[in-house]
């Protein structure tokens, strides 16, 4: 009998510790949820709870690490799949169709032109598609001759294939001619309305036909060379393409050290004939730039850009010196309207022909750019042309520009 009696309470005290153990795995689970559930907390609410839970006896340390450690996982897996979910839905936001660009509505006080002073300078509208990781395309028709009775101008219509992103990309279409720095910059970063001589006396237009390869690593040394129709058409009237290479430096190593500050040299060899011309003659034209662009002891642009070679139908030598300064001297302030007031300084030396004296071009510009936002700017410049024995030229330009 007393055996007996030993057995059953034996037998009690085993239920009691099964259905502690089972209480105390029914809490682990139970905390366990809660804490998954709330993970972004888990760091923070997890260790002071099981502490306690620890404290009161009713988990052991082992099983308190193992929440510990399930906790971990289960966070860890759910971060990894929030942002995979982030990378396809950028992925996926890329390949849509894209539409930006901007407008650009001038008014221009020039005493030697009778045109009327207000006009649409620019309605560009910007299309592009990521089809795949290695292949786009963007399209960018200007529609401000309209304004005119004109035809939409192409302003850019190519394709992009990037087997290996940052290293190697190929182009083909109507682009900008890899010469200079002016020449490639976009016309909605402008700091001035009127553009340096050299892009319409050298190179007649800012876009050509043909197809551009670009390989290096693009913060220490790019690469390009393109072979273009050189007529700006997609026709042409001689055989021969003009062919462009330019190499673009952040200064090797010291590249971060002295962030934002590129330089570049280009040479373009370029052919010239008409439909009723023969013969087809061709010239070199070179161009060097320095470009810096960071907070100095307040934010500056800064450009020096130099071009020598020949005028658009390769007749006379000539040279080209740009310098450009943009300040921003409130923007330490943050007063939100004296930030975006940016004055702007130019100065170019033109020379049409550098073997005959006293006719070089002197042109000075001064501005004001305001910022209000991404989206709206102003300008208002002054620009003054001087040559030896000829009177000064004077034209006063006002534009508003807008971006979407």
């Amino acid at each position: 009998m007393v055996q007996k009696i030993k057995l059953t309470k034996r037998s009690t005290n085993h239920k009691k510790g099964g259905i502690n153990h089972m209480f105390k795995n029914i809490i682990n689970i139970s905390l366990l949820l809660t804490l998954i559930n709330s993970f972004s907390f888990a760091d923070t609410v997890a260790d002071p709870i099981i502490n306690k839970l620890i404290e009161k006896g009713i988990i052991e340390s082992y099983e308190a690490q193992e929440i510990r450690n399930e906790i971990s996982n289960v966070v860890k897996r759910q971060f990894d799949e929030e942002k995979k979910k982030e990378e396809d839905k950028k992925k996926e936001d890329d390949k849509k169709l894209k539409v930006s660009g901007y407008l650009q509505i001038l008014y221009k006080d020039d005493q030697k032109t009778t045109a009327d002073p207000l006009s649409i300078l620019r309605a560009r509208v910007t299309f592009s598609r990521k089809f795949t990781d290695f292949l786009s395309f963007s399209l960018t028709p200007d529609f401000a001759k309209l304004a005119e009775d004109k035809n939409v101008e192409w302003k850019g219509v190519y394709i992009d294939y990037i087997p290996f992103k940052d290293y190697l990309s190929f182009r083909i279409g109507q682009f900008n001619q890899p010469f200079g720095f002016e020449n490639v910059y976009s016309s909605s970063r402008k700091k001035f309305v009127d553009a340096p001589r050299y892009l319409k006396e050298v190179l007649g237009s800012d876009y050509d036909y043909g197809i551009q390869a670009s390989f290096g690593y693009k913060k220490i040394l790019q690469l390009q060379s393109a072979a273009l129709n050189g007529t700006t058409k997609a026709t042409e009237t001689n055989d021969k393409k003009d062919i462009v290479l330019k190499a673009i430096s952040a200064l090797g190593f010291l590249h971060y050290i002295l962030k934002d500050v590129e330089v570049s040299f280009s040479v373009y060899d370029r052919y010239y004939s008409t439909a009723t011309t023969v013969s087809v003659v061709n010239g070199k034209h070179y161009a060097v730039y320095l470009k810096i662009e960071k907070d100095i002891f307040i934010p500056t642009f800064f450009t020096f850009e130099y071009v020598y070679g020949k005028d658009l139908k390769i007749k006379h030598d000539v040279t080209d010196y740009i310098g450009t300064l943009e300040i921003k001297p409130f923007r330490l302030t943050k007063n939100k309207y004296l930030e975006g007031i940016s004055p702007t300084f130019r100065y170019e030396l033109w020379d049409k022909d550098i073997n005959v004296s006293d006719n070089e071009e002197k042109i000075t510009s001064i501005g004001v750019n305001y910022y209000f936002d991404k989206f709206l700017r102003l300008l208002v410049d002054y620009r003054r042309s001087e040559v030896t024995n000829k009177p000064a030229h004077e034209i006063y330009n006002f534009m508003v520009q807008v971006n979407f």
